[in-house]
């Protein structure tokens, strides 16, 4: 024991009772401390630069930290329940509010359903929604092969139709030339 320490104890009558004040001053027994570093942790945490599936997984491992720490002493079987699904909501929440806002539509919808869905099949749905935008929002010219895919679709395209027919395509015909054109 350090003697900043040890000059809190120089009183005491017998070891025993040092070490139950030492316990008493020093110990946390009941893990407030670590549940509220784990607390203030979840509540600062966001998506942000994370991907969807690196910020579920964070919340994830800090919840089941949490589930760890925190006993609970159940009288009837139903208050168990009961605690377990009024804890889900809370981290269905916590989930949904944390998301960057380019999701804040499937968040909505889902939201919106009756019941309520588990944590894992928001998050699954919230998978579904990102990786359905990135495949959506791609640019088929960019990347590190661009000029190439360029040409090869100018090559494509050619193929399919002559010079004068691709100067006269309207918008919706090019859609359908370039879905065309992917599927091959």
């Amino acid at each position: 024991m350090t003697t900043e320490i040890g000059e809190n104890f120089l009183l005491y009558e017998t070891a025993h009772d040092v070490w139950v004040a030492a316990g008493e001053f020093y110990s946390s027994r009941d893990n407030t401390l670590a549940i509220f570093k784990i607390e203030t942790h979840l509540h600062d945490l966001r998506q942000g630069e994370l991907t969807m599936t690196q910020y579920y997984n964070a919340l994830t491992r800090n919840w089941q930290q949490l589930n760890v720490f925190e006993e609970h002493q159940w009288n009837y079987p139903e208050d168990s329940k009961l605690f377990k699904t009024l804890t889900e909501r809370k981290r269905i929440f916590k989930f949904l509010m944390g998301l960057n806002k380019n999701l804040d539509e499937v968040c909505g919808r889902i939201l919106g359903t009756k019941p309520l869905p588990s944590l894992k099949e928001v998050f699954s749905e919230i998978h579904r929604e990102e990786s359905r935008k990135k495949i959506m929002m791609r640019d088929p010219y960019s990347g590190p092969n661009s000029m190439e895919t360029s040409f090869a679709l100018d090559a494509q395209w050619k193929s399919l139709l002559s010079e004068s027919q691709l100067a006269t395509l309207k918008p919706e015909q090019t859609s359908a030339l370039i879905g065309r054109v992917s599927e091959r």
